[in-house]
């Protein structure tokens, strides 16, 4: 790892997050994305109630956006 990488996950740390979608197109039951710090993430609303979050999937081709619900969260932890 070089110091520019390391300075990175410094400042902007990833987290591995383990997630069970409710439907999912390979028939998976969970999946593994790796996602910027959530407590700095966009806030994903439902009718005015607080129910996940929106950040980047660096996992997920071209580091697409992706929204997460807190209910379906199965672990979530620090890189």
């Amino acid at each position: 790892m070089n110091i520019i990488e390391t300075l990175k996950d410094l400042v902007a740390p990833k987290f591995t997050l383990v997630y069970a979608p409710e439907k999912s197109e390979s028939g998976q039951t969970h999946q593994i994305y790796l996602i910027d710090n959530p407590n700095k993430a966009e806030r994903l609303l439902n009718k005015g109630s607080h129910v996940g979050f929106i950040t980047v999937a660096h996992n997920r081709g071209e580091n697409q956006i992706r929204s997460f619900r807190f209910d379906r969260i199965v672990s979530l932890s620090k890189v």
